[in-house]
C-alpha cells in the first residue's frame, strides 16, 4: 500500500505547478533561535529534524509577505512523527505573539488550529504516534479562512474548517514547534520528528494529494547491511589482498 501511494503521489506531481514553494526547512530556520532540544536524526534517506522544543523568531521575508498578503493561500506542510510520550498539544507552526495570530498542529491524535484568544477548531484524524503523517494548514489571506489536511502512508484524510476572526498580529514573527512566533509555548511545543517541511503559496486551496506530491514521500529508515553481506564483503576484500601478494 505504501509503495502504491508513493507512486500515486509521483503521478500527481504535474498538479504541483499550482503550488509555488517559497521556503524549505533549511531556509526557514536561518536566524531563528532554538528553545528546548532540537537536532537531526541519523539513519534516514532524507533529512529528519528532531524536536523536543522549537525554533522561534522566524522572519523569513517571503513567508511574512505571504502571511500579511491580501490575496492567495499560504500552505505550511511537513511529515511529522510524534514521540511516544508527546504531550497533549504539539504545535507545528505558530504566528504572532501570545493572543494574536494563529497556531496549528496536533492535539492528542487530532489536527487542530487556533485563532489565538478567539477559537479552537479540532478535527478527528487518528494521527498515530510513532508513524509518519503529512499534515498541512492552508491559510487564505483574503478571507482569513483555514483548511486542514492530513495524509498518512496508508490513506488520506481531509477536511475544511473556516474562521474569519483573528486577532491582529503585533509581533510579526513565526515559529516552528511553538504556539508563539516570538517565544516558547512550553507544554505546547512540538515533541517528535519533522521532515520535508516546506511553505508554499497558491491562488486557491489545493488538495491533500497535490500537497503530498509537492512534499514527496515520507522518510524511510536506511537499512543496515546484513551480516551475510558484510561477511561476503570481508571475504571479497581478503581475496583481493591475496591476489595482490
Amino acid at each position: 500500500m505504501k509503495k502504491t501511494l508513493i507512486a500515486l503521489f509521483a503521478l500527481t506531481g504535474v498538479a504541483t505547478a499550482a503550488l509555488t514553494e517559497i521556503a524549505d526547512m533549511e531556509e526557514l530556520i536561518v536566524g531563528m533561535e532554538t528553545v528546548g532540544t532540537v537536532g537531526k536524526a541519523d539513519g534516514y534517506n532524507q533529512t529528519v529534524y528532531t524536536l523536543d522544543g522549537a525554533y522561534i523568531g522566524g522572519t523569513n521575508e517571503d513567508v511574512l509577505n505571504a502571511l500579511n498578503g491580501t490575496s492567495g493561500v499560504i500552505t505550511f506542510a511537513g511529515w511529522i512523527n510524534l514521540a511516544s510520550d508527546a504531550s497533549q498539544y504539539n504545535t507545528l507552526v505558530g504566528w504572532g505573539a501570545s493572543g494574536t495570530g494563529f497556531k496549528f498542529g496536533v492535539k492528542d491524535d487530532d489536527l487542530f488550529y487556533v485563532t489565538k484568544n478567539v477559537k479552537e477548531t479540532v478535527k478527528g484524524f487518528s494521527i498515530a504516534k510513532g508513524e509518519w503523517t503529512m499534515i498541512a494548514l492552508q491559510y487564505n489571506t483574503a478571507n482569513k479562512n483555514f483548511r486542514l489536511t492530513a495524509t498518512t502512508t496508508d490513506g488520506q484524510h481531509y477536511t475544511v474548517q473556516d474562521n474569519a476572526t483573528m486577532n491582529a498580529v503585533t509581533v510579526n514573527e513565526f515559529a516552528i514547534g511553538s504556539a508563539n512566533g516570538d517565544a516558547t509555548s512550553g507544554g505546547e511545543n512540538f515533541d517528535g520528528m519533522l521532515s520535508g517541511f516546506k511553505v508554499f503559496t497558491s491562488t486557491d486551496y489545493e488538495s491533500n494529494s497535490t500537497i503530498a506530491a509537492a512534499l514527496g514521500a515520507a522518510p524511510e529508515v536506511v537499512p543496515e547491511p546484513a551480516t551475510a553481506t558484510l561477511s561476503l564483503l570481508a571475504l571479497a576484500g581478503l581475496a583481493v589482498r591475496r591476489r595482490r601478494k
